[in-house]
């Protein structure tokens, strides 16, 4: 006998009914009397907290940059008074962003996440505004 693949569900389907599957006097439909299962308290109040924190252009606002504009994963925007640009860059993992971080040594970097916000050359005015966008994207 040769069964073909769309044939195999129904014939599931019929055996399932045959032995008595989901019939009510055998306790086989016991979902639709079960409450609906909740999320653990703190899965909830994490994603409440991933929810009420601004988006990285928020961010890059609030530590004052300008003339903000998206190129791929990477935020780029004017700091005044010529304190030079402010990058915010999303890695695929927060230790990638601490990594890349790490690895800025001669520029004012902070991460957040899985973002990591650069500023321009250490001691040139980046510093502050860095260190607003790194914290906004962490605590909101």
């Amino acid at each position: 006998m040769r069964v073909t693949r769309g044939v195999l569900p129904v014939i599931a389907v019929i055996a399932g009914v045959a032995v008595g599957c989901g019939d009510e006097t055998d306790g086989g439909d016991v979902a639709r009397d079960d409450p609906p299962t909740q999320t653990a308290p703190q899965t909830q109040t994490a994603a409440k907290q991933a929810a009420k924190r601004p988006g990285p252009e928020v961010c890059m606002l609030r530590g004052q940059a300008s003339d903000v504009e998206r190129r791929g994963a990477t935020l780029r925007g004017t700091l005044p008074d010529g304190g030079g640009l402010l990058r915010v860059k999303r890695f695929g993992s927060a230790a990638e962003a601490r990594e890349g971080v790490r690895e800025a040594t001669d520029i004012d970097a902070a991460s957040a996440g899985r973002h990591a916000v650069f500023g321009t050359l250490k001691g040139r005015g980046s510093a502050e505004g860095v260190e607003t966008v790194a914290d906004c994207l962490k605590n909101g």
